[in-house]
């Protein structure tokens, strides 16, 4: 039970720093001419955070799937409830200011995530899900922190100027619109979804290029 209100409390601060980057990207893309950019570079300071601070991301713990126990595999759904929460609470807090600027540019941003079709969608979170992996991947690999946190932003900014779909990200955005409907939760799902998958996919390809390693030795 200490367990899993842990989780829940450390997924939950997940769920707001993402928030925290997602509400600067928000100011950013509203306030600059090249804002997306500029928004981009200061979003990533999130995983930044969650990495040096060992919090728990639905995005980034998923990548490791197929290589943990039981146990890990069923805190999965809390880390993501935790992020979620996290990410509905500030979104709601955001849009108590009634700010102009993020009215207007939240609303460009959701409508043009909502525009997608769900098979897009899922091919979008495919790719960020790839692109947090090695963004979490090479901070646990690397020795060098500078190194990492450098691979770790470009990660971040890669999946932001793609357009590519962050489940927790889109939770803060849909919150902040306050769009919240049927069609949303099935978006939410899919890029829930495709997150998954493209978080498991590069762990998967090298797992099985280790094992294909094994046996050409072992001959």
């Amino acid at each position: 039970m200490r367990n899993i209100l842990r989780i829940m409390l450390s997924s939950i601060l997940s769920g707001i720093i993402v928030s925290i980057g997602g509400i600067v990207f928000v100011y950013s893309k509203g306030s600059f001419e090249n804002g997306a950019i500029i928004g981009s570079f200061l979003f990533s300071f999130a995983l930044l955070l969650i990495i040096e601070y060992q919090l728990d991301l639905f995005t980034g713990k998923v990548c490791y799937f197929f290589h943990k126990e039981n146990i890990y595999k069923l805190n999965l759904i809390f880390i993501l409830l935790g992020n979620i929460i996290g990410a509905v609470l500030i979104g709601y807090f955001i849009r108590l200011t009634n700010n102009d600027l993020v009215n207007t540019t939240i609303f460009q941003i959701v409508n043009a995530k909502m525009s997608i079709s769900l098979f897009s969608a899922f091919i979008m979170a495919f790719f960020c899900g790839i692109m947090i992996f090695f963004g979490v991947d090479i901070a646990k690999r690397s020795s060098n922190k500078l190194f990492s946190s450098l691979i770790t932003i470009l990660c971040i900014m890669i999946f932001i100027l793609s357009g590519f779909e962050h489940s927790i990200a889109n939770t803060f955005y849909y919150s902040l619109a306050n769009i919240w409907n049927l069609k949303t939760i099935v978006y939410l799902l899919v890029i829930i979804s495709g997150n998954f998958v493209g978080g498991i996919f590069f762990p998967l390809i090298f797992s099985l290029m280790g094992r294909l390693n094994t046996k050409e030795v072992a001959k």
